[in-house]
């Protein structure tokens, strides 16, 4: 999971096709804090309403939200601790 936490991080946005919930789709951005991944921001939603298309459409406004939350993001907060 690790290895794949850094892809992540280095191509800056990750799409799901049905691949954690069947009818589902998802695109998502780090959110980066001196070099790691401390959260993460995504737009989800059913497959028959969120084409492909429309998910390459919106990856690059996802990866922009994502860009300034890092500026805010409370330094003892990290993506660590929402895994359980």
């Amino acid at each position: 999971m690790a290895r794949e936490v850094a892809g992540i991080v280095r191509v800056m946005q990750i799409l799901a096709d049905e691949e954690l919930a069947e009818g589902g789709r998802a695109i998502a951005a780090p959110i980066t804090r001196d070099g790691a991944m401390v959260g993460a921001v995504a737009r989800a939603g059913p497959a028959y309403r969120l084409s492909l298309e429309r998910l390459h459409t919106v990856a690059p406004r996802v990866i922009e939200a994502a860009a300034p939350l890092a500026s805010i993001w409370p330094a003892h907060v990290n993506a660590k601790g929402f895994t359980s």
